[in-house]
């Protein structure tokens, strides 16, 4: 196996922290944010276009989709003008190991 450099390493840690993130978005259980010295709460509708949506180019408008967060556990990683799935979460929605998001990028940037 060839070493991780430290960009692989940067990025497999990313995509954990961001399937943790996305477990919280998923299941309703990110707290809110709140602004103010009321700590008024802001409005969190916005954060369901983060995960599992894309924007979909048509001539006149773009439309906008949305997928279901419970069938889709893999983003897209683009490398050298090339575009890779790669799944980064269970099927519990928890991320994979460490190690299984470098070996996965390793394969894709190599």
């Amino acid at each position: 196996r060839k070493s991780t450099t430290p960009g692989i390493k940067r990025g497999a840690a990313a995509l954990v922290a961001m399937a943790e993130y996305r477990k919280l978005v998923c299941s309703g259980k990110l707290p809110a944010e709140r602004i103010g010295r009321d700590k008024t709460p802001l409005c969190s509708v916005a954060f369901k276009y983060l995960f599992h949506s894309c924007r979909i180019p048509k001539p006149i408008s773009d439309t906008f989709r949305i997928y279901d967060p419970s069938q889709y556990r893999h983003c897209v990683n683009a490398c050298k003008n090339q575009f890779y799935a790669m799944d980064f979460g269970n099927e519990n929605q928890d991320p994979l190991p460490l190690d299984v998001l470098e070996n996965g990028l390793m394969c894709i940037t190599w």
